[in-house]
């Protein structure tokens, strides 16, 4: 294998027109989409395991970054979302 010192890709930060620069939090809208499609009942059981288990692990994280940043009532409330969704006993983590 061969090793150029010289970099031969420029990489950038992001661009200006990301919807990430647009909004903020862009984990909340996953957070309400996955909400949306378990409850719609159209999941199989294995779906909905997996669904109900990343909108838990995606509602904590968001928890996390909402209480670094003193939003307390925000991630009070996501930490409620992963709650009710662990005590309906459907989460296996």
């Amino acid at each position: 294998m061969l090793f150029l010192e010289q970099p031969l890709i420029i990489k950038y930060g992001g661009h200006a027109d990301q919807l990430s620069r647009r909004h903020w939090g862009m984990d909340r809208f996953r957070i309400q989409a996955l909400q949306k499609i378990i409850d719609s009942g159209q999941l199989s059981a294995e779906d909905r395991q997996a669904a109900v288990e990343i909108l838990v692990q995606k509602a904590l994280i968001f928890a996390h970054g909402a209480e670094k940043r003193g939003h307390h009532e925000r991630a009070e409330h996501y930490r409620g979302i992963a709650r009710h969704h662990q005590k309906m006993g459907i989460y296996s983590q």
